[in-house]
């Protein structure tokens, strides 16, 4: 792949519609993934407080730890379990890195 060029179409369709300009293709992908996770109204943090389990504290992760991570990701056309394309992820780095070290900081 040539540098400053990506694989990540400018147009994105789903269920007959045809999304154009980011805005409109970071909201279909999140209405994609939308079945996959719970609204946090529906999580019941007093069920972990009632745990046998013992605790761990992790060292808080930096945007900049997040971005090299996902730029050793390969750029190849796989996908998880999620079937995100880890190209996607790798490219999309930047605009993940605050999000992810948010949630991984919580």
């Amino acid at each position: 792949m040539k540098r400053g060029t990506t694989r990540i179409p400018g147009k994105m369709y789903q269920e007959n519609l045809s999304f154009e300009t980011p805005d409109q293709i970071v909201n279909g992908l999140a209405h994609v993934f939308s079945d996959i996770y719970l609204p946090s109204s529906s999580y019941n943090s007093k069920d972990d407080s009632h745990s046998n389990i013992p605790s761990l504290t992790l060292a808080r992760v930096s945007e900049d730890d997040i971005i090299k991570i996902k730029a050793s990701f390969p750029i190849k056309h796989t996908a998880g379990d999620d079937q995100i394309p880890s190209f996607m992820i790798h490219e999309a780095r930047y605009a993940l890195a605050q999000l992810l070290s948010v949630i991984s900081n919580k």
